[in-house]
């Protein structure tokens, strides 16, 4: 099937009778109806009895069109599919000529639609839509290592069908294959001069060239990556509008010049669209843009290089660093250099910066023909002193634009000096000295040249950041030179106010932890070398027997910002306290109060308190529901039956006895102030009767958000089955004890929401709260673990998947749904039976809600 004017989508419902343009017959093949028409033939819809009973397409060159060059090359295309054999590839069946002497040939019948409608259709998460492509890229490659390539790759020729419960993507219409073996070459290299052999917006650079023949398979890898940057963001690279209308010409600069934009930076320029766009990928707009940015940026825009010897070399390359992504991996596309990017910037402002070159021209000519007229020696020579001057101040205000990329690559920069540990002190004073201080120190030579720039512009009315240039090509690089450099001033205050401030806080804490505040903390009660002698004995009297027999390894990296609280006196645990989460980022850090048991075994929780850390010991533990209780209100049959006990063993690790509190999220963030205090019920609002402090635990944060976070401070959310093995503490009921004992330990919908109006389904006791409560009200499970009945959902690391794949060790699952995340615990807006330890739910992982909040974990190395 190739090249379909009509979608597949509305192709009517076949009769069985071939409609009255059809040929009753082609070879073996009785015709149906006509599927499509492309610029060299039609296809239809046959079907073939003997020797096998089967549905094809069969596809015959049009009469008129049958001149010896296209001939040949519908013979290189029968030639080059019958040497296909790869799922993703339409299989050839048969070929031949019609009685009108037309050459036909049959191959499978595919019924699907394209790639792109697909995924739509079907609102296909990223990672499934980089998975389907990948076997795009595979199918292509396959090709290629039969010396053939497509030219013509564009989703509605790669279709997807449903085999088996499963989309299968299929390449159809090799029509204008190019083969690069030497046998088919000569059916196909003679390409008339200057036409184009394939579709606009997916059309490389070279193929766009006034000679169709220095190509090679590399052309293929640049259609896959428009293909991929439709998949990622709805649209390709370069508006099909505008494309289309272009001339010739503009059409050919466009593809071989015009750089296209990042995917993410894309989907913002998408307006209300945007939003329709990531719905359909199962996420919103902003989350969309976090996905992008980065690697998926990166591996687009090296697919799309304009030279193709910094394109991936091969289709088989592009899947491996989309698959390197998906296992956050290290990826090979990687930002250009400095130098490159510069260059890049004049090959995009061309005529700007070929109008400075005209103002740089006039200068010398000036100088020359002044000197010429002068006969005075002293007087030439000051004229020469001011034009060189002159021409001196228009190069050095170019030169200024480097300063753009130099704060693009401060910016990239930046992101790597996570988490704050004492190995990056050196990266960080460089940053601060080689990065920021030397962008910063641009700032008054920018100014004055924005200023001498506004000299001979008119100031825009009721707008100080538009200025008018007069029409010329000196005022055209004069306006491009202005905005150009006024929005890295711009950008530049953003800068120091923000990334440099929060590396400078950075790089105090690292010296700190350098200096030894963890392994020498003035209030500290217990020595991490008496911890790591009493857990390593594990005898009952200095530490729980729970770690008796397991090497827990508490090497200085795996717990680096920790200090030893001690031995809970009630769970037997060792419990530990992450300093950062206490710092307000001002004080010195030696001041940080380190809490202390109380008898009961809890620690005092107050706004400035940092996160406590359970040292959980490893074992092997059923995960899911394990036994039913019929008095559980709402139990729903159905969860349960994802529920499926099964065992999973896990190492030890460290786990927040609270949920992150909404004054520690604001400690922590502290890269951007939009998100600082995400929570719907705020620190020092009143809500249903109760002040919310910041000992309320944080909400209305996103799995990103919350992954974000916790990585930049080398901790980590829990895995479902870490939370769930925390949760039972080593019991094997529904919730950690008896429903008649829950209300003490879960807040959840009682009876006081049902009393303040909500709609919501309580329970019908009171736990004397409507919303979330303090972390910590409650009381604990035996872990001294608190609110993982109810309060807030709690995200978990692993995607929405089944049972039965966790890694021995963490418990993670992979290969699950990425764009959907697992949830756990209940809320305060839920009853009882979705704060069961087995109960899971899952939400899209750009979700944010006042009742989703999270967890810290860390992890130990085995």
């Amino acid at each position: 099937m190739f090249i379909p004017l009509v979608p597949v989508s509305s192709i009517r419902v076949m009769t069985g009778e071939p409609s009255r343009a059809c040929p009753q017959q082609v070879g073996p093949y009785r015709i149906l109806d006509v599927l499509g028409e492309g610029g060299m033939g039609t296809v239809y819809l046959a079907e073939q009895k003997e020797p096998v009973r089967r549905r094809a397409a069969v596809k015959v060159v049009k009469l008129g069109m049958d001149s010896k060059a296209v001939l040949a090359r519908f013979e290189a295309e029968r030639k080059a599919l019958a040497m296909m054999e790869h799922h993703c590839i339409a299989t050839v069946f048969d070929a031949g000529l019609t009685a009108q002497g037309q050459p036909w040939f049959a191959m499978e019948y595919v019924k699907g639609i394209p790639i792109t409608e697909y995924c739509d259709r079907n609102k296909v998460g990223l990672r499934e839509r980089i998975t389907l492509f990948q076997q795009v890229c595979s199918g292509v490659q396959h090709a290629h290592l039969k010396g053939v390539m497509h030219r013509d790759l564009k989703p509605s020729n790669v279709l997807v069908t449903v085999q088996d419960g499963k989309a299968v993507p299929k390449i159809i219409d090799f029509g204008l294959a190019k083969a690069t073996d030497h046998h088919l070459v000569e059916a196909t290299i003679y390409t008339q001069h200057g036409q184009f052999v394939g579709t606009p917006e997916y059309m490389s650079p070279e193929q766009a060239g006034l000679d169709g023949l220095d190509v090679d398979t590399r052309t293929d890898v640049y259609s896959l990556g428009v293909l991929l940057y439709e998949l990622l963001t709805g649209d390709v690279p370069f508006a099909r509008r505008e494309l289309r209308q272009a001339g010739h010409l503009e059409m050919q600069r466009v593809i071989r010049e015009q750089d296209p934009v990042r995917p993410s930076t894309r989907v913002s320029s998408l307006g209300a669209s945007a939003s329709e766009i990531a719905t359909v990928r199962q996420t919103d707009a902003a989350s969309l843009q976090r996905r992008l940015r980065g690697d998926l940026d990166w591996i687009a825009l090296k697919a799309l290089e304009k030279d193709r010897t910094r394109r991936y070399e091969t289709a088989h390359e592009l899947a491996a660093d989309l698959q390197r992504h998906l296992d956050h991996e290290p990826v090979l596309a990687s930002p250009p250099g400095v130098a490159y990017r510069l260059k890049k910037l004049v090959r995009r402002h061309r005529g700007q910066f070929a109008a400075a070159g005209l103002v740089l021209l006039t200068a010398v000519v000036g100088a020359v023909v002044a000197l010429e007229q002068r006969s005075q020696a002293l007087a030439s020579a000051r004229l020469a002193t001011e034009l060189a001057a002159e021409k001196g101040r228009t190069v050095d205000h170019f030169q200024q634009l480097a300063g753009i990329v130099r704060l693009e690559d401060a910016r990239r920069t930046e992101l790597e000096l996570w988490p704050p540990w004492p190995g990056r002190i050196a990266a960080m004073e460089a940053w601060l000295r080689d990065h920021a201080g030397r962008l910063v120190a641009m700032r008054p030579k920018l100014e004055a040249t924005v200023s001498d720039l506004r000299r001979g512009a008119v100031p825009g009315a009721g707008d100080a950041q538009a200025w008018t240039f007069p029409a010329d090509a000196e005022g055209e690089a004069a306006r491009f030179l202005h905005d150009a450099l006024a929005g890295l001033l711009r950008d530049l205050g953003e800068l120091e106010r923000v990334q440099q401030q929060d590396v400078a806080r950075r790089l105090r804490w690292a010296r700190a932890l350098e200096a030894g505040l963890c392994r020498a903390h003035p209030q500290a009660r217990v020595s991490w070398a008496a911890a790591r002698d009493a857990i390593a004995k594990a005898d009952g009297t200095v530490a729980s027997t729970l770690y008796e027999g397991q090497p827990i390894a508490l090497e200085e990296d795996a717990v680096t910002g920790l200090v030893p609280i001690g031995m809970n006196p009630v769970t037997k645990l060792w419990e530990f306290y992450d300093l950062r989460s206490a710092w307000d980022g001002t004080s010195d850090p030696a001041a940080i109060a380190i809490p202390s048991h109380r008898p009961d075994g809890s620690t005092e929780v107050t706004e400035q308190g940092g996160i406590v850390f359970v040292l959980l010991p490893g074992g092997t533990f059923t995960m899911g529901s394990q036994r039913s209780d019929p008095s559980a209100p709402n139990h729903d049959s159905e969860a349960l039956a994802d529920e499926v006990p099964h065992p999973v063993q896990l190492a030890p690790f460290l786990l927040a006895r609270h949920e992150l509190t909404q004054a520690q999220w604001a400690r922590l963030c502290t890269w951007d102030a939009a998100q600082r205090q995400p929570s719907f019920y705020a620190v020092g609002q009143t809500a249903v009767g109760r002040r919310i402090t910041g000992t309320h635990p944080v909400e209305q944060v996103d799995w990103a958000m919350c992954e974000q976070l916790l990585t930049r401070y080398g901790m980590v959310l829990p895995t479902e089955a870490q939370w769930e093995y925390a949760c039972r503490a080593g019991t094997a009921t529904p919730w950690v004890v008896d429903l008649a004992q829950l209300p003490r330990h879960a807040n959840v919908a009682s009876a006081e929401a049902r009393a303040s109006g909500s709609s919501w389904v309580c329970e019908s006791w009171e736990d004397g709260h409507v919303i979330h409560a303090p972390v910590g009200s409650f009381a604990p499970n035996p872990f001294g673990l608190f609110d993982l009945h109810g309060n807030v959902f709690e995200w978990c690391r692993d995607g929405a998947g089944d049972y039965g794949t966790e890694r021995r060790g963490d418990g993670l699952r992979q290969g699950d749904a990425e764009d959907l995340r697992v949830v756990r615990g209940g809320s305060f807006a839920n009853p009882s039976a979705q704060a069961r330890s087995a109960n899971r739910l899952h939400n899209s992982a750009s979700i944010r809600d006042d009742t989703l909040g999270l967890r810290a974990a860390r992890l130990l190395r085995p």
